[in-house]
């Protein structure tokens, strides 16, 4: 009987181990996770949890606190008790992925461990209305084990109604809602129980809401103020703010920019009366760039009003010519000429005169943009800048979100407010900085997420703002490819454009004669460069100078010149030199 009975000992013994090496399975899973939270008067709570973990689970055991709409750290914990297998351990409070980690000592013991802790957390419960939330983390992304259950009960204030008290698990950030059948309310009691598994790395949390009572706002912290509103719930979700710039884009395409269907192109022989070449670059590009100075200075020398020289050293240097009043200058071109010649008959276009000239392009841009503004469109620039706030504003949400409305409040106006001054101040003072910039967007937008995943937020929210920050960056590149809105200047801009990329010899000898060739090509080589054809421009007249020199139809400019070519190549390097000056002085 006695060896019947050592026998089915060994028999229970030998089952119960086999049970726990089937739950082990060699795998470090947590088992099991009971806690029970009491709610404090101060917003704090106290938690007593119990985790038991298998025997493969590394050491020393680690429980993390951290969720992506919270920023606690070490000094929001106090550990009040510690165990392992029921024998005190040793514990440690550290800052830990946009949280807090509660590191434990070991027994020594092996086998399947339960620990136990019993910690107080603060600000954990927001006030919003006249309801509270508390949100409570089962498992963080940064906890490497596996979860097969969890069971939790939430003791709320005394008093407080049941039937307006709700409780659900988030998986991540998706709610699962409060239907489920094992999760109950009784009284002042909240029941929870998931039963289904988790994966490690994996984000569970616990929310409950209840009508405000006994949780009392923290005297002199102005973020737990009771009645403040609560804002709505779209406001965190990415695929709203996602669908929010996508329809601000497609506004502005419509709206600001050319429909895809236009008018057809009808030739126009010259420029449109009374806008000077730097003006109809302006209005070609929608904004102000490094080409517009030399357009203005090229348009000058082509009337007249000037003469452009290359010294022995390689710079260039121009001198005023003709009378003081040109009548055939714009106004721009008139002040731009007197700009230049304001101390000396002639200026050198040198590193030199670098901050005198900065001095005339400050001056010249403005009267410019100013004779341009009727007929100009908006600037990529500044349509760009409705799109950031956007994206900022959202960022701010789903980073935040989840806080206590008036915090939510002051991030996001410190965000948006410090990003809406470095872009407005980035397109005041750096011609096409927005646009230039896409490279150095695309590595803040990967700083912002490395920095966004470091801290511990949500994955799911993590992808949205990657994606709302790539929308934003491929709009910066998109926009400027749009074509302008078409108004009457522009069609006959496009016109003429055609004509001086696309004129034939024929047509050119139709309509003027060989002798006017040399004055053709110098009169609208400043336009042909404003439009970015000067190059097809010139090509036309290779065939021809040649010939007009033969026959002697040679003019006073190319008499002082070897000819009409070489005096627009000239014209040519000068521009490019002077274009690329300013970029680079920009």
């Amino acid at each position: 009987m006695r060896v019947l009975l050592l026998a089915w000992l060994a028999l229970v013994a030998t089952g119960v181990h086999a049970q726990y090496a089937g739950q082990d399975n060699g795998k470090p899973d947590i088992i099991s996770r009971d806690a029970s939270i009491q709610v404090n008067d101060d917003d704090s709570i106290t938690v007593t949890e119990t985790t038991r973990v298998g025997r493969a689970a590394p050491l020393p055991f680690h429980r993390d606190l951290a969720l992506g709409n919270r920023n606690w750290s070490a000094s929001d914990v106090t550990v009040l008790e510690a165990t392992q297998n029921g024998e005190p351990v040793e514990t440690q409070v550290d800052d830990h992925a946009g949280g807090v980690r509660i590191s434990t000592g070991s027994t020594g013991a092996e086998g399947t461990r339960e620990y136990t802790l019993v910690y107080r957390l603060g600000h954990a419960v927001v006030h919003y209305g006249d309801g509270d939330r508390l949100d409570w983390p089962v498992a963080s992304r940064s906890n490497p084990l596996e979860l097969r259950d969890a069971q939790v009960k939430v003791l709320l204030p005394d008093g407080t109604a049941p039937q307006r008290t709700r409780a659900w698990f988030r998986l991540g950030t998706t709610d699962l809602g409060s239907h489920w059948e094992e999760n109950r309310v009784r009284g002042d009691e909240v029941s929870l129980y998931w039963p289904s598994g988790l994966g490690a790395g994996q984000t569970l949390s616990v929310a409950v809401t209840y009508p405000h009572g006994g949780a009392a706002a923290v005297p002199g912290n102005a973020s737990k103020t009771p009645g403040m509103a609560a804002p709505p719930r779209w406001v965190f979700d990415g695929r709203v703010w996602l669908a929010l710039l996508v329809a601000y884009y497609l506004a502005v395409k419509f709206l600001f920019t050319g429909s895809a269907q236009r008018k057809a192109v009808i030739a126009e022989y010259g420029p449109p009366g009374g806008y000077s070449a730097a003006a109809l670059r302006l209005l070609w590009h929608q904004a102000y760039d490094d080409k517009c100075l030399a357009a203005g200075i090229l348009g000058i020398a082509a009337k007249g009003g000037l003469c452009i020289s290359r010294e022995a050293d390689g710079s260039y240097v121009a001198t005023r010519a003709g009378d003081e009043v040109h009548p055939g200058l714009t106004m721009d071109e008139h002040i731009l000429r007197s700009s230049l010649f304001t101390l000396a008959p002639s200026v050198a276009f040198t590193r030199q005169n670098a901050d005198g000239l900065d001095l005339v392009e400050s001056r010249f841009r403005a009267v410019l943009e100013q004779r341009c503004s009727r007929e100009r469109t908006a600037s990529p620039d500044t349509l760009l800048l409705p799109g950031w706030l956007v994206v900022m504003a959202a960022l701010g949400f789903l980073y935040f979100g989840g806080r206590d409305p008036l915090q939510l409040a002051a991030q996001l106006i410190a965000s948006v407010a410090v990003a809406g001054i470095a872009v407005v101040t980035l397109v005041r003072f750096v011609p096409h900085g927005l646009l230039r910039a896409i490279r150095l967007q695309a590595g803040v937008a990967v700083a912002i997420c490395a920095a966004a995943w470091a801290t511990g937020v949500d994955p799911a929210n993590g992808v949205w703002m990657a994606v709302l920050l790539a929308a934003q960056i491929f709009a910066g590149w998109w926009l400027p490819r749009l074509p302008p809105r078409d108004t009457e200047l522009l069609r006959k801009l496009r016109g003429f454009r055609w004509y001086l990329a696309t004129a034939e010899q024929q047509d050119m000898d139709a309509r003027y004669k060989p002798s006017l060739h040399p004055e053709l090509q110098a009169s609208l080589l400043p336009y042909a460069m404003a439009l970015d054809v000067e190059v097809a421009w010139n090509r036309r007249f290779a065939g021809t100078l040649q010939q007009a020199g033969e026959q002697g139809f040679v003019t006073e400019l190319s008499q002082r010149r070897a000819g009409h070519t070489e005096a627009a190549v000239d014209l040519l390097a000068f521009a490019r030199a002077m274009s690329k000056s300013r970029s680079t002085q920009a």
